[in-house]
């Protein structure tokens, strides 16, 4: 593959041509479109559905597009940088861009990784909490908590606790993309005790739907979802649905 061009082109554009971005050719017609499957869940074992996916393990393959990236937020964070320590990476998809952001910005790099509870058996799903074996954050560190895509912060929020519990301070949250349909209202992350900013490269709602939202039923019944989209046979899946119409 040729390099990708950056020069000029908005972060969402550059993703597409990185073949990172899906959305459903049609949300009416269920013969041309495709459901994708979210992390997050409403109730045990039933994902959120919708019909847009970002997936920035494409453009990590590319490390001058995450620079291109990380340099492009300078003027959002630029009162920031001299207030932190470490960028922070939250698993999977956050740390790649923490260390990219570490090595623009020369700051210390630190990450979370997930580590297994409980595996999935047939009655539940598989369980996991966020540890730090590597590069720990210090005492009294100034923390900036980096993810690829955030929606609900859910696992921000679990970041931030380990990090206050080390007596270190979260100061901001960044990430690629800010997905939260709440549009108005998610440019900060309330956390105990402290609300920080929260600095998005691409800003892109995305709506999710119930499974039994009448909107998507017609997809779920007909088998048309993949509910593992960064799978690679499930990505090119996605991408020939989107591409053939």
């Amino acid at each position: 593959m040729s390099r990708i061009e950056t020069s000029g082109k908005n972060p969402l554009d550059i993703l597409k041509a990185c073949g990172g971005w899906y959305k459903s050719p049609s949300e009416d017609d269920i013969s041309k479109g495709m459901l994708v499957g979210y992390a997050g869940e409403y109730e045990p074992e039933k994902q959120w559905v919708g019909f847009m996916y970002a997936n920035f393990a494409k453009a990590e393959r590319y490390p001058y597009i995450m620079t291109h990236y990380a340099i492009s937020l300078e003027q959002k964070i630029r009162e920031l940088l001299s207030g932190i320590d470490t960028f922070c990476g939250a698993p999977m998809g956050g740390i790649t861009f923490a260390f990219t952001l570490a090595s623009v910005y020369q700051k210390n790099f630190s990450y979370f990784e997930k580590k297994i509870t409980k595996l999935k058996t047939t009655e539940s799903q598989e369980q996991s909490t966020l540890v730090m074996n590597r590069h720990k954050i210090e005492y009294g560190e100034r923390v900036v908590i980096v993810e690829d895509v955030v929606n609900n912060f859910s696992t921000a929020n679990k970041m931030a606790e380990l990090i206050y519990a080390v007596g270190a301070q979260v100061v901001a949250l960044i990430c690629l993309l800010n997905r939260s349909p709440e549009w108005s209202f998610r440019e900060s992350l309330v956390l105990p005790g402290a609300v920080v900013p929260v600095f998005s490269l691409i800003r892109q709602s995305m709506f999710e739907f119930r499974q039994d939202d009448p909107t998507v039923r017609p997809f779920i019944d007909s088998g048309r979802v993949v509910w593992k989209p960064k799978d690679k046979e499930s990505w090119q899946q996605l991408m020939r649905v989107m591409h053939k119409v």
